[in-house]
């Protein structure tokens, strides 16, 4: 009972994260144990900053309004990388690079990557949600997989005939596929394989 009081005790005191790292600017995490960088609980909590993810399951949480805006994060060693910019302008203008690792990006909130460079070009997989207004609109470059595993490079341009607006596809694989469940979500798309 003692030990548990501690425990938390710590745990108050020093705003441990014990699911994760806690970030304030540039923070990094890896090893084998799934890792949790957690910019989501402030506005511009790691705008600008360098986050680097090496854990075999790693996840980026830029869940706050411009959260990661302008930010390089790093997946290049991760297993598998899950980036969540589910708020608006979260990941607005960022360097998202997913290594080569299964990787998710999440942009589920208002201009949330617009104008972001995502480069999958290394990754076995690529699945990029823009399911928001203006999600993944302006000059937003998405560079698919070339490599490894399925190479697949799915996006998903929904809820706004301007989510995906302007977003430049590059595409060697010839397998990028892009879902629209509006009128003409997938309107704006350049590259070789994408309407």
């Amino acid at each position: 009972m003692m030990k548990l009081l501690v425990t938390v005790l710590f745990v108050s005191i020093f705003n441990v994260n014990v699911n994760g790292v806690t970030c304030s600017g540039n923070c990094d995490c890896g090893g084998t144990d799934p890792c949790t960088l957690d910019c989501g609980d402030n506005g511009d909590q790691c705008k600008e900053a360098n986050l680097d993810c090496d854990a075999t399951v790693c996840t980026v949480d830029c869940t706050a309004k411009a959260a990661c805006d302008n930010a390089d994060i790093d997946g290049h060693t991760a297993g598998t990388l899950t980036i969540d910019c589910s708020f608006e302008d979260a990941c607005k203008t960022a360097n998202l690079d997913c290594g080569d690792t299964d990787c998710t990006i999440r942009c589920n909130g208002k201009s949330a990557c617009s104008d972001a460079i995502i480069n999958a070009e290394d990754a076995t997989s690529l699945t990029l949600e823009c399911n928001a207004e203006d999600a993944c609109k302006g000059n937003t470059v998405v560079t698919c997989p070339t490599g490894g595993g399925s190479g697949s490079c799915a996006i998903s341009c929904d809820e706004s005939s301007t989510s995906c607006d302007g977003t430049q596809i590059i595409d060697s694989n010839g397998v990028c596929s892009c879902s629209d469940d509006s009128d003409n979500g997938c309107d704006g798309l350049t590259g070789d394989d994408c309407p």
